[in-house]
């Protein structure tokens, strides 16, 4: 009885346990974001980066960048539900991402 009731509340409200992975996903999204704009700035980025359009390039690398930051924020002070962030934070990713691609020349350059 005791396992049913610990099962029916991990479904109603995300743990600890859920909130961490999110965390050390964020912090893989700050790391990626910080890499990719240092690699662009040192010039040892491969040459495809931002080869379309460098400036779309740029300004969603540091705005992947921002929103990491701010998604560390939201995360620590759990600003809202642990699925309205979920979903969130993938749709930032996949924004960023694509608009990432599309500056550096689309699917072909191998920048996904």
């Amino acid at each position: 009885m005791s396992s049913a009731h610990s099962l029916k509340s991990d479904t109603r409200a995300p743990s600890a346990q859920n909130w961490k992975p999110l965390k050390y996903f964020n912090l893989y999204r700050a790391t990626l974001s910080g890499l990719i704009i240092t690699l662009a700035f040192f010039g040892i980025a491969p040459r495809y980066f931002g080869q379309f359009d460098a400036q779309l390039f740029w300004v969603t690398a540091w705005s992947y960048f921002a929103f990491s930051i701010l998604a560390s924020v939201a995360i620590h002070f759990r600003w809202s539900t642990f699925s309205w962030q979920l979903l969130g934070q993938v749709m930032g990713d996949i924004l960023a991402i694509t608009l990432m691609m599309h500056a550096s020349g689309g699917v072909a350059s191998g920048f996904g």
